[in-house]
């Protein structure tokens, strides 16, 4: 959460808060990650459909299958253990 300079409006100054990127002000004026795979349609390109929001961004992998007792790679690239 990142106040911005004092902005001047005639004789009053108001102190405005804006949330950096991938996060959005909840309803106590805190900034908070914003989920971006919530959306619909899907903001990940059709050849790596599966969205996974992390903290303050997302990250797009293809629909890898894997064998038993294996999970695709943080990107989709692979199969770990």
């Amino acid at each position: 959460m990142n106040p911005d300079p004092c902005v001047c409006l005639t004789a009053w100054c108001v102190h405005v808060l804006q949330c950096g990127h991938g996060f959005a002000m909840n309803e106590n004026g805190r900034c908070t990650d914003k989920d971006e795979c919530s959306p619909f349609p899907s903001v990940c390109p059709p050849d790596r459909p599966v969205c996974t929001n992390t903290y303050g961004s997302f990250k797009c992998r293809s629909n890898k299958r894997c064998s038993q007792g294996y999970k695709p790679s943080s990107d989709g690239s692979a199969c770990v253990g």
